[in-house]
């Protein structure tokens, strides 16, 4: 056991590593392999779950959930073919806690936007994002 790691350490760890392999079949999403995939390590996940919301064929190593699988997944991926990495750091920088919040408050004001155009302005006024607080650096980490 490592324990509570530091985001550096943590990092290093990963840049360090071979092959990083997810063999949790039912992970709903995993944090886990698109900190690897960021940090440029090769990645096995199984080819099913939650992973599949941004791991694929393109960005990792993708294997049935069986020890075999995973092994020659595992043999394969230490290769680590240079167009299947890039992609998986371009993967892991579309899903950075910026991007992500950016896409969720988007989300948000396209729900809003679509409340509006059927129901009309609240009372108290509309909704004006500028209103809010601003998100920074001190609120939202990468």
């Amino acid at each position: 056991m490592c324990g509570n790691l530091d985001r550096l350490t943590l990092a290093s760890f990963y840049a360090s590593a071979d092959v990083f392999v997810h063999p949790n079949a039912r992970e709903p999403f995993g944090i886990g392999p698109l900190e690897a995939m960021a940090s440029g390590v090769p990645v096995v996940m199984p080819d099913q779950g939650g992973v599949l919301e941004y791991g694929c064929a393109a960005n990792a190593w993708l294997a049935e959930p069986t020890a075999a699988a995973f092994a020659a997944a595992v043999r394969a991926a230490r290769a680590a073919d240079p167009g299947r990495l890039r992609a998986a750091r371009d993967t892991a920088h579309r899903f950075r806690w910026r991007e992500a919040t950016r896409r969720y408050f988007d989300l948000y004001d396209e729900i809003y936007a679509s409340w509006m155009a059927v129901h009309g302005p609240p009372e108290g006024g509309p909704y004006v994002r500028a209103q809010l607080p601003r998100l920074d650096a001190h609120v939202i980490r990468e």
